[in-house]
């Protein structure tokens, strides 16, 4: 498909951090299609992205900057839902029939598994972990489970009178959760999908349309018809009101970009709200290229970001600024004594980007885009250190100790968080380790 120029939606960056999913480019309408309902990341740069009213799988290989199209699948109409479950093994879920397919290409082919016990659309996709996937459905309320990687599923049952699982999402330890339709339900399981128990109509709201899980026990629920952003901190056992987002009625889409960044779509009037705070609070970054919905969104990585929009079925596409390099003349600036060990992970690690470091390296992954996003979340780490109270240096400083770091507090502090185990609200050890 012949491609336009693309056109970037500006918002005000935000001192301290990276300016992930701020501003925004329009790839344009993608192959004709009206629709962009769902979208998967697959690792290397490989994504999809499930349309109506032709059901088409689109596909990149270049972190969302161009699609191809793999064609209409098995005559369908909408490919409500995509997911990911390794080792190149993807699900698609579809309107009308109510099909799954399936790929174990990375999205290249796709087979189909049929109509699922005679609904009529499949609205959600999750997949959990060791090969257990589930799925909603449309009109019966049903939850559908399977442990082998999708291939087989067996039938729940309709869900405490529900007539759709419009959401699915996976917490962790087996605790999994799902939005309802026309009585706006959240449900929850804590056995991996099995049995499910029902805490109730939420804030007298129609849908849940949408959830979302950002770690630490911390889930997000987005409504209709008031707009609404539910919050969660609990692993999602109870839940507070946020209340309407800036006049809109729907949140379609909600994704998290890590350390705290959040994003949400909306209708009608097609904006894309953030949040650096977990959810706590949300800024507007307005109507994005003038379109009604924005009823996808997803995260990539390395600070990339995608949006899928109703009615003109765009595709939306949201890169962080690039992050200088760090010199050795800029660490040593910062007042820290450049330790062999801080080095070491600078050159190593970040600059690089070529040894084989087993705790930091992700298979697989293409070293160039290993290299920019270590490189992104070290300054993030300098950056924080820099911030940090004495206090809680000194907690850094004592586990550093422990662990018989050079320069404890600096190093203890950068290894958690090149790993991600800072709880960014709180600056300690996710594990919060006795410092004593």
């Amino acid at each position: 498909m012949a491609q336009t120029p693309p056109l970037k939606s500006m918002s005000s960056p935000n001192p301290g951090n990276p300016g992930i999913g701020e501003e925004w480019e329009d790839l344009g309408q993608q192959f004709g299609e009206n629709y962009i309902y769902s979208f998967a990341y697959l690792g290397n740069g490989i994504a999809l992205a499930g349309t109506g009213w032709s059901a088409k799988i689109l596909r990149s290989v270049d972190y969302g900057q161009t699609w191809c199209d793999l064609g209409t699948q098995f005559e369908e109409n909408y490919i409500y839902s995509l997911a990911y479950l390794g080792n190149g093994i993807v699900l698609a879920s579809t309107g009308s029939d109510a099909k799954i397919l399936r790929s174990v290409d990375y999205g290249q082919t796709w087979s189909d598994l049929g109509q699922q016990f005679e609904e009529d659309s499949i609205y959600s996709l999750a997949y959990l972990s060791n090969g257990i996937a589930l799925a909603g459905t449309y009109l019966g309320g049903k939850i559908i489970r399977s442990v082998d990687y999708g291939q087989t599923w067996s039938d729940l049952g309709q869900q405490f009178g529900a007539d759709s699982i419009d959401s699915l999402a996976y917490l962790t330890d087996g605790i999994a959760l799902a939005g309802t339709g026309w009585d706006a339900k959240i449900l929850r399981s804590i056995d991996y999908g099995q049995t499910w128990s029902d805490l109730g109509t939420q804030f007298v709201q129609d849908y849940i349309n949408s959830l979302a899980y950002l770690g630490n026990g911390i889930a997000l629920a987005g409504t209709a018809w008031d707009g609404k952003i539910l919050r969660s901190v609990d692993y999602g056992q109870t839940w507070s009101d946020l209340g309407q987002q800036f006049g809109q009625n729907t949140i379609n889409s909600l994704a998290y970009l890590g350390n705290g960044i959040a994003l949400a779509g909306t209708g009608y009037d097609g904006k894309i709200l953030r949040s650096i705070d977990y959810g706590q609070s949300w800024s507007d970054l307005g109507q994005q290229f003038a379109q009604d919905y924005i009823y996808s969104l997803a995260y990539l990585s390395n600070g990339i970001a995608l949006a899928g929009t109703y009615m003109d079925g765009k595709i939306l596409r949201s890169a962080a600024p690039p992050v200088e390099p760090i010199s050795k003349e800029l660490l040593l600036s910062l007042g820290v004594r450049l330790s062999g060990q801080v080095y070491k992970y600078w050159v190593c690690y970040v600059w690089r980007g070529k040894q084989h470091i087993r705790r930091y390296w992700e298979h697989n992954l293409d070293p160039s885009a290993w290299t920019a996003q270590y490189q992104t979340k070290f300054a993030q780490a300098v950056s924080a250190w820099q911030n940090l109270s004495q206090a809680d240096k000194l907690y850094w400083g004592k586990i550093g100790v422990r662990k018989k770091e050079p320069l404890p507090g600096y190093n203890a502090f950068l290894s958690a968080w090149l790993r991600d185990q800072v709880n960014t609200e709180t600056m300690r050890h996710i594990r919060n380790i006795q410092t004593r």
